[in-house]
């Protein structure tokens, strides 16, 4: 974090790494969600005949499985929300007898302190002073730097800090993340799309949750491209 949001277009900027809290969020995620497709495609890739240097290949990838993935991304927010969070009794503000959650501390904070997000408008158009001492170690979390599943998640995502040793503390980054991905086209086949959604409509994978039906679901549709494409 670097210095006071001012204003709707303001940024607060920090590596993820001086966050412990968000690192060990991404953990989960892809523990929970991420690792599940990863194995899929790399199977794909090399039991089934995807081939991810082929644009066509990838579009059939994304017709198939992108909402599945926002499904299941969403889902998996939907539980994380809901799920009890390992807080001393003592310490908790709703109930000392009931395990808060993400989202009922978030709902409890609200009631407390009045709304708040990036929709409401703030009351006062002086922001808060943070004493430069509280920034330093804002979002450390030092024992769960130590975990090895939140060291792994740190080395990968963030090789420069092997190089420059950890930073701590707030500082403009030298880049920022970004993924750049350029949305495959549609193969240029006249009624292709139509055509390719009506056999996966008789596929057996059609509307699988399941990684297997999954699979059989880009079987068919790989076949069937290929049947369309050797007649053009």
């Amino acid at each position: 974090m670097d210095g006071q949001p001012q204003g709707p277009d303001s940024y607060i900027w920090g590596r993820s790494v001086d966050n412990i809290r968000i690192e060990r969020l991404w953990v989960d995620v892809v523990r929970g969600v991420v690792n599940k497709w990863h194995v899929f495609f790399q199977q794909l890739e090399q039991f089934d005949g995807l081939d991810v240097e082929n644009s066509t290949h990838l579009w059939v990838l994304h017709h198939l499985f992108l909402q599945q993935i926002n499904d299941d991304l969403h889902e998996w927010a939907n539980m994380w929300n809901e799920h009890p969070m390992s807080i001393d009794r003592n310490n908790r503000d709703i109930s000392s007898r009931t395990a808060e959650s993400p989202l009922t501390m978030y709902t409890y904070g609200m009631i407390k302190n009045g709304a708040r997000g990036f929709l409401v408008h703030a009351q006062d158009d002086q922001p808060e002073s943070v004493p430069q001492d509280e920034l330093q170690d804002y979002g450390v979390d030092w024992a769960a730097r130590e975990q090895p599943q939140v060291r792994r998640s740190r080395r990968l995502d963030n090789p420069e800090e092997a190089k420059d040793g950890p930073q701590i503390g707030p500082r403009r980054p030298s880049r920022f993340s970004e993924v750049h991905v350029v949305p495959p086209n549609a193969p240029d086949i006249q009624g292709f799309i139509p055509a390719l959604d009506q056999r996966l409509e008789r596929s057996l994978g059609h509307q699988s949750t399941n990684m297997e039906g999954r699979r059989l679901l880009w079987i068919d549709a790989l076949s069937h491209l290929r049947e369309v494409t050797a007649t053009v």
